[in-house]
């Protein structure tokens, strides 16, 4: 157990279990979560350190800053060359760390390039309440840093001192710690090679004085020592993942890049010999030879490009990249595998040779220049690949000089805030949201008739130019919600996966102007191309834009962001300021306001933070993604039109597969939803379940077992004598013959439903949450610390190890006696560690639904199913990855914060859960989704 608080004080409190948003190699990597809670607990004014080198530690006291809002001034001091114990190293280091600084903390952080000693008489007599001392390690180096600097310190305040275990090379920190530990209160770590705190001020903040006192109690200071040991592991793991992610993105990268430039040049070599054999039929030579001149000279170019692309790969391949390697000493280990080979590249469709002669014409002669090209193009109707795209050559999309989110407590005050969107000229399909969150206004201005599940839809006369109308309501929120203080505006095509309200919390309050990164591209000029390739506008429109940019001296590479997913303060008079001007932009120009939306955040200097990448990007994160555009199609529409069910009780059949009657699925997905629907909408529907297909007139719920078993020409009978036929297919695959003879999916997991809409664009499809089994009373929160497993042992990452930690209670999905009901009970915390699935299937999370409804916390990895959705990216207990050692550092946080702050939070996440599964929401949402039939 955690130590039990002092004065009312949690060693672990929230920003213990923060993430660092820069990831370096670092001796202080793994003291990152006690810097957070230092900075939470100590609540400074001012932090200086001295010796900062790549800025690790000294960022982490940033960002704790940052997210909690305090007013304070941070300064790192360093002469930014090296020195014995550190090494000596050039000029780039201090460029990446002031880069860093600059881009997100320039308002409060200062980089003070100069000796200790010369630094000094920056600062006044006791101005420090955080002192960081990790410069040169010699005894007398330390000892005089620390007795030079001292006269600043605080009343309050604290030293740091690092490598405080360490012994060899001359380290001298360990022998200054053993003599100023005997002056003052102080507590060492003993992990990640020694972090000592020490209490100079006499009037220590209750946090620090209560950890001071552990020292007198040795049971509760190993285990403090014990949890930051583990947290900190747990940030060195995802160091390692992301470097060796940085490994692989380099490889696929330059694979891309090469295929992609290999495709580029066929293409354009289709254009030449097309021109030349335009000008031998006698076609008008000048014009001919023009665009084969700009095709021409584009295609040195591209040669060169594909030279360096292919020496890049080979030096990638032979482990020259630009990602550094260390080397290591041989071994027995198995060598690095070999990479697979490059992929082919798809074959050219029609309209890329003109595409990418364009283009060409672009990089080569300018905008004005390759006009007539985009007009052939665009007038010739031909296909490209979606994802068709030559680029200009700019460096790959990076973070363009934002700064990122960083979390936040929250914000005091009551701020009122909504959801909306715009719909005009019926281009999407407005989705309800998957997660509604009460009390919050999800808004939908649009001139179609439609009623949408969960959207308050504010009808409004058919606009003359629907494009232009959807513009002026997505930019200027201020004008028409003036009764909300902000405002989240999304794409009319997105769909809501996870509680928008904690994502909005978390990391929007409290913050005029938020967005994501573009993921694809960085600046407007690739924009403006990649608009003319999938023929979103006029072509003269666009173009003449691009050139009155280029006249105003837009540079490159400038940033860009996606203009799908906006949070913006309407009480900002810069966020004011800049709508009204965008507004304006997108009248005078072309309707693609990203194009405007880049220029304007160069001109005016306004620029939005943008959210972590490791949330996700406007198209796919963890609270939403978007769908495919459905034109004026809409959604698939049979032959026979969409019929609907006759009489005041129209029949609901629940069709399943004799052979499996005795499964988990048939269980619950038949039998227990038949009876939930019964019991809550017996009134309006007559329900039944059957294993014969003789049906008629009703609508018919195929479940996951008969979907894997019935032919085509049964589904196409049953389909023909019934009103409707729903696929319940749960985790399974569809066949995609039977999709011919289907109305509706339903899918129980918010991965399958993306991954349908995603696959099966314009298919219906509703979303029935898969319920925890209804036989399972619910249950209060253990009493005391234990962890079970529940279900098929070959489904959870189990190692001695791990087993050592948890009880199995083994439950066959095949047959489902209901025993392991009984065994349930009791369990504080639910492994739900399973490997990944290998069919790329949609597991429900029924796992985290069973912990919720037996009142537990789960233990689970962030990347499996729906977990991320439901818990959120700040749940406690989500790990990293399934690997073993991150498994065992997440079963020791969770028994050390049993019963604690972080503990109980997570058991309030796991309340709203659960309330996303009861009979009762799940009863709703297949009412809702039957009103397609009624």
């Amino acid at each position: 157990m955690v130590p039990p608080p002092a004065n009312g004080v949690s060693f672990f409190s929230e920003p213990s279990f923060w993430l660092p948003l820069q990831v370096e190699n670092s001796a202080w990597t793994t003291h990152g979560p006690f810097g957070f809670w230092l900075v939470a607990a100590l609540r400074p004014g001012r932090i200086v350190e001295l010796g900062t080198h790549r800025g690790y530690s000294y960022f982490v006291f940033c960002q704790a800053v940052r997210a909690l809002g305090l007013s304070c001034r941070c300064f790192a001091v360093d002469h930014w060359q090296g020195d014995d114990h550190a090494g000596r190293y050039n000029a780039n280091v201090f460029a990446l760390v002031d880069r860093h600084n600059r881009r997100n903390y320039a308002d409060f952080s200062n980089l003070v390039r100069s000796s200790f000693a010369e630094a000094v008489d920056l600062f006044e007599d006791g101005s420090i309440d955080l002192l960081h001392i990790d410069g040169q390690h010699y005894y007398e180096d330390v000892r005089a840093d620390f007795e030079t600097w001292r006269p600043k310190l605080s009343e309050r305040a604290v030293v740091l001192f690092h490598d405080i275990t360490e012994h060899g090379r001359g380290f001298g920190v360990h022998r200054l710690w053993d003599e100023v530990i005997e002056t003052y209160p102080g507590f060492a770590f003993v992990h990640g090679h020694g972090l000592g705190v020490l209490g100079v001020g006499k009037e220590q903040a209750a946090p620090l004085a209560a950890l001071f006192a552990l020292d007198r109690d040795p049971a509760a200071r190993d285990l403090v020592r014990a949890g930051y040991a583990r947290l900190g592991q747990a940030v060195g793991d995802r160091r390692a993942i992301l470097a060796n992610d940085a490994v692989l993105a380099e490889r696929k990268s330059v694979d891309a890049e090469f295929a992609r430039l290999q495709a580029s040049n066929k293409a354009l070599e289709a254009v030449v010999a097309k021109l030349l054999s335009q000008e031998g039929e006698g076609r008008t030579a000048a014009a001919a030879v023009d665009r084969l001149g700009a095709v021409e000279a584009s295609l040195g170019k591209l040669a060169k490009r594909l030279t360096k692309a292919s020496a890049k790969l080979r030096g990638s391949r032979d482990g020259r990249s630009g990602v550094r390697r260390h080397r290591k000493k041989k071994s027995g280990r198995r060598s690095r595998p070999t990479p697979s080979p490059l992929a082919p590249a798809p074959a050219a469709l029609p309209g890329e040779p003109l595409a990418a002669a364009a283009i060409a014409a672009v990089w080569t002669n300018g905008w004005a220049a390759a006009l007539p090209l985009w007009q052939d193009y665009v007038d010739s109707g031909l296909p490209v690949h979606p994802t068709f795209f030559v680029s200009s050559g700019q460096p790959e999309p990076q973070n363009g000089g934002f700064r990122t989110v960083v979390p936040r407590a929250p914000v005091a005050g009551d701020v009122r805030w909504c959801v909306y969107t715009a719909l005009f000229g019926a281009y999407d399909a407005l989705r309800a949201p998957l997660i509604r969150p009460p009390g919050i206004d999800f808004i939908c201005f649009t001139d179609t008739d439609i009623e949408v599940d969960g959207w308050r839809v504010v009808r409004l006369p058919p606009a003359v130019d629907p494009v232009r109308e959807s513009r002026r309501y997505k930019v200027l929120c201020h004008r028409y919600l003036e009764d909300y203080d902000a405002s989240l505006y999304v794409d009319a095509s997105t769909v809501f996966a996870g509680d928008i309200g904690r994502f909005v919390r978390r990391w929007c309050l409290g913050r005029p102007f938020a967005m994501w990164s573009h993921p694809q591209r960085n600046d407007v000029y690739d924009e403006a191309i990649a608009v003319l390739v999938q023929r979103k506008a006029d072509p003269r429109r666009v173009v003449d834009q691009i050139v009155a940019y280029e006249a105003a001296g837009l540079p490159r590479a400038t940033g860009l962001v996606e203009a799908s997913f906006m949070w913006r303060d309407h009480r900002d008079h810069d966020v004011i300021s800049f709508m009204e001007a965008w507004d304006e932009e997108i009248g005078a120009h072309s309707r693609r306001d990203q194009i405007s939306l880049g220029f304007l955040m160069w001109r005016l200097g306004i620029r939005p933070e943008v959210f972590p990448a490791h949330l996700g990007n406007a198209r796919k994160n963890f609270v939403s993604s978007l769908s495919m555009h459905l034109g004026a199609a809409g959604e698939k529409q049979t032959e026979r039109g969409r019929r609907r069910v006759a009489g005041s009780r129209p029949r609901l059949v629940f069709l399943y597969e004799p052979a499996y009657r005795g499964s988990g699925s048939t269980t619950l997905r038949i039998f227990q939803l038949a009876d939930i629907v019964r019991s809550h909408l017996g009134d309006r529907w007559e329900v039944a379940v059957t294993d014969d297909a003789d049906i008629r007139d009703a609508v018919v719920v195929v479940g996951k077992g008969r979907m894997a078993t019935v032919s085509e020409p049964a589904l196409e009978k049953l389909r023909q004598a019934n009103v409707a036929v729903i696929a319940d297919f749960v985790d399974a695959p569809l066949r995609s013959g039977l999709l011919p003879f289907i109305d509706l999916l339903w899918a129980s997991s918010i991965g399958g439903y993306r991954s349908a809409l995603a696959i099966r664009p314009g298919m219906p499809v509703d979303l029935v949450t898969h319920h925890a089994d209804v036989r399972l009373p619910r249950r209060e929160p253990a009493e005391a610390y234990s962890v079970g497993y529940f279900g098929e042992p070959i489904n959870a990452v189990a190692t001695p190890e791990i087993l050592a930690e948890i009880d199995m209670v083994p439950v066959s999905t095949r047959s489902d006696d209901g025993g392991w009901l009984q065994r349930i009970g009791g369990y504080a915390l639910h492994y739900a560690v399973r490997p990944p699935l290998k069919d790329g299937g949609h597991k429900p999370f029924t796992k985290g639904f069973v912990a919720a409804r037996c009142g537990a916390n789960v233990l689970i990895d962030r990347t499996d199913g729906d977990a991320i959705h439901y818990l959120g990216d700040d749940y406690p207990f989500l790990i990293d990855n399934s690997r073993p050692a991150s498994i065992l550092a997440g079963l020791e946080l969770a028994r050390q914060s049993f019963a604690s702050e972080i503990w109980r939070a997570g058991l309030e996440v796991m309340r709203q859960v659960e309330a996303l599964s009861t009979p009762e929401h799940v009863a709703r949402e297949v009412a809702v989704s039957l009103r397609r039939f009624a």
